[in-house]
């Protein structure tokens, strides 16, 4: 999967999205694969958007596959902000639940402002999860303007993950309009 991924975005520019849809069995494996292509070997930094798996978890996995989670600005759509929480939190924010998309396109914007001056990517892992909360309209309406404010920063190398599912191929057909390519793996 590793030379997929490679090839797949070997041509990827300074300002790309892209939409990544991948089979149930190899999602977390195409998302592991992806974070070492963008953080390892081209070395840049990033913004993890997390729909699936919390922060604790995910960077258990990533300092295990010796990705420096340092170099990462965790966005956490999954554990639930204790009450205490300091607004001003820099990593990970937690944004709560799916539910929250205003809350993410802050944290989101927040977090584009403070990589601006870098090369970067952003991961957002996944969108197919977010149909659980919402319908595919709302989400079309989301990943748009998620997709203006990624290319305001022009710096910015955008993924959305997606899990194949059949009930998903019209968000996915919506979706490919604001991509520059749709990868399936």
């Amino acid at each position: 999967m590793e030379s997929e991924i490679r090839k797949h975005l070997s041509d990827m520019e300074e300002s790309f999205i892209g939409l990544v849809i991948v089979d149930p069995e190899r999602f977390h494996e195409a998302g592991m694969e992806l974070v070492k292509h963008l953080a390892k070997e081209r070395n840049l930094p990033g913004i993890y958007i997390a729909g699936n798996q919390g922060y604790e978890s995910l960077t258990r996995h990533f300092e295990k596959n010796k990705i420096d989670t340092k170099a990462l600005t965790f966005i956490d759509c999954v554990t639930e902000k204790p009450a205490e929480e300091k607004a001003d939190s820099l990593n990970p924010v937690l944004v709560g639940s799916p539910e929250q998309l205003t809350d993410l396109e802050i944290a989101l914007e927040k977090a584009l402002k403070r990589h601006a001056d870098k090369n970067h990517f952003v991961l957002l892992d996944s969108i197919t999860t977010f149909l659980v909360y919402h319908d595919e309209k709302t989400l079309q309406k989301f990943v748009h303007g998620m997709s203006s404010m990624i290319r305001a920063h022009q710096k910015s190398r955008a993924i959305f993950m997606a899990i194949n599912q059949e009930e998903a191929k019209n968000l996915f057909s919506a979706m490919a309009q604001y991509c520059d390519k749709t990868i399936r793996i």
